[in-house]
């Protein structure tokens, strides 16, 4: 596996054809999911050979966003499946970076743990600090597409999903549940401040 040259390739490709408009999935939201996928797979004590694929899968995880906005998942994983084997992956590593890939849409329906790893490092911002600035380049990316919100409308949208939300493994949640309830607290403090 020529981990560390597709690395360098799928950056320059973002830094060439990644749309500006995508405040939030760009090159920092593909390394935040990196830094992500090690620490819970750490935690996890996944093989050298599986916290591989699990970078390969971050890596490329969002790379449907150079073709299209909806459906990126699907366009992702059918790349990863393209590019792959001239990076040295065997069949069955491919296989397994593409349902990790194509796990990460929403609703996320991993069926492995790798799959549940790679779904909770892509959100694994949500129990960081990074959390709220990260929101707001979301929500300024929706809103170059097309959607529209006030403050208190996105603090509302965002508590809403942050209070249904669970992460689906047990090493996400020991690691990035205090952060998340944190988090769920700074919004409602936002939702009061803002009405």
């Amino acid at each position: 596996m020529q981990l560390a040259r597709l690395e360098k390739d799928i950056f320059k490709l973002f830094e060439r054809d990644l749309s500006p408009e995508y405040y939030y999935h760009c090159e920092i939201h593909t390394l935040h999911v990196m830094k992500e996928v090690e620490v819970f797979g750490r935690a996890a004590g996944v093989s050298k050979h599986n916290m591989k694929l699990l970078r390969t899968a971050a890596i490329l995880h969002d790379c449907g966003y150079l073709e299209c906005y909806r459906g990126n998942e699907k366009i992702a994983a059918k790349f990863a499946e393209q590019i792959l084997g001239s990076y040295n992956y065997t069949p069955e590593d491919i296989v397994t970076v593409s349902g990790m890939i194509r796990a990460t849409e929403r609703p996320c329906n991993p069926q492995n743990k790798l799959e549940e790893l790679m779904c909770d490092a892509d959100c694994g911002y949500l129990g960081t600090d990074d959390f709220l600035p990260m929101a707001d380049c979301l929500k300024r990316e929706l809103e170059a597409h097309g959607e529209s919100y006030t403050d208190c409308e996105w603090y509302s949208f965002e508590l809403k999903f942050l209070e249904s939300f669970n992460f689906f493994t047990k090493e996400a949640a020991a690691i990035r549940n205090d952060g998340l309830a944190k988090n769920i607290e700074k919004l409602r403090k936002l939702i009061e401040d803002c009405r």
